[in-house]
């Protein structure tokens, strides 16, 4: 039985239990019930998926949330978990993290139609709002950025992005990097290749190159530690407690 359902049956079990009090109908414990009634509708509304979206499959909550509490890796959560909802849902799912209850799209027909149509799809504020104007993240990004305005203010901001798009692929950058690239992998011999931290750190390079032409040496080993830094600051911008948190948060 699924940790959900396990929930929502402990849920109608302290109903019933909450029946015979009920019916002592003294003032107390009327208010003693109706704060019980109060917490376990919390309770219960915060593991159950909303009405509206219940038709989609949903991911299991209690199993993602202890995926990312054990730091499975998240290829392995995707495979063991996600993939079948996806494929159960022919491309569409329901998952409550990182927050709350939200409809994904997995495939490339369906999250470019959901993108392309923002009058019908506008993009949600809620996540902003959330966090709070302090938290990391937003600071970061900013509360009116490309990825969660509507209407003219996104169309303002994707005119000015659109040519970025439409520039050539950096060839010959990738093209330079890849002896570094080459060399990473020559390092592991026979061992195991990390594969997954050569590609990431061959990206790092060519990122670097290409929009701030500056050379983060991710595949020569990191000597000047910029991308130790970059990874730094990256995580502590991400960082869910610290975003959760911001009236603790020195930021």
């Amino acid at each position: 039985m699924e940790l959900t359902e396990i929930a929502i049956e402990t849920y109608h079990r302290a109903l019933d239990k909450l029946v015979p009090i009920l019916q002592k109908r003294s003032k107390r414990s009327y208010i003693g019930v109706a704060v019980a009634l109060v917490v376990l509708e919390r309770i219960y509304s915060f593991f159950r998926v909303p009405k509206s979206i219940r038709h989609i499959p949903a991911v299991p909550y209690f199993a993602m949330a202890k995926s990312f509490l054990t730091s499975e890796a998240p290829s392995s959560r995707h495979q063991r978990i996600v993939l079948p909802v996806i494929e159960k849902g022919n491309g569409i799912y329901v998952n409550k993290l990182p927050l709350e209850w939200t409809v994904n799209v997995a495939t490339p027909t369906s999250a470019k139609h959901v993108l392309l149509k923002s009058e019908i799809y506008p993009k949600s504020e809620s996540f902003l709002k959330l966090l709070g104007p302090q938290s990391p993240a937003v600071l970061f990004l900013g509360g009116k950025n490309v990825g969660f305005v509507n209407g003219d203010a996104w169309r303002k901001q994707r005119k000015i992005m659109n040519p970025a798009f439409h520039r050539s692929m950096p060839i010959q950058t990738m093209a330079s990097v890849m002896p570094d690239f080459f060399s990473a992998i020559d390092k592991y011999g026979d061992e195991g290749i990390p594969i997954s931290t050569i590609m990431r750190d061959f990206t790092l390079d060519v990122l670097g190159h290409t929009a701030f032409g500056f050379d983060f040496k991710a595949l020569k080993g990191d000597p000047d530690n910029w991308t130790r830094t970059y990874h730094i600051i990256n995580n502590a911008l991400f960082n869910p407690t610290a975003n959760m948190l911001t009236s603790l948060n020195p930021i």
